[in-house]
């Protein structure tokens, strides 16, 4: 009932369907702020739950990177830059990794390989 959350939705929604309405299929990812990657951001978690219905079906993707960001942390590295909510060099690139790997599959689709 979040309104914040709706109207977040309800976006993404628009663009994921004006995208696929011109045959481009999108890859949605999402990132927790620093302070909430240990989890237990309410708000957070029902905007992954929201992406994570809006690609159900489909040829759409979700990337949700909170695991991936918690590994790097976990080894010692800085997925965030200190004092600052963007992503540091190691966030970068376990999320350029991630998109990577979401782009392969829909090349791999289009030519009928594998899903």
């Amino acid at each position: 009932d979040d309104v914040g959350v709706t109207l977040v939705a309800r976006l993404a929604a628009r663009l994921v369907g004006e995208a696929n309405a011109h045959g481009v299929p999108v890859v949605i990812l999402t990132i927790p702020a620093p302070i909430g990657l240990a989890g237990g951001d309410a708000e957070y978690a029902a905007v992954v739950a929201a992406f994570e219905r809006l690609v159900a079906r489909g040829t759409n993707q979700l990337i949700v990177s909170d695991a991936m960001l918690r590994d790097v942390a976990a080894r010692g590295g800085e997925p965030y830059l200190a004092h600052d909510g963007h992503l540091a060099p190691a966030g970068h690139r376990v999320v350029a990794a991630a998109l990577a790997s979401a782009v392969l599959r829909y090349e791999e689709d289009e030519e009928g390989d594998r899903r």
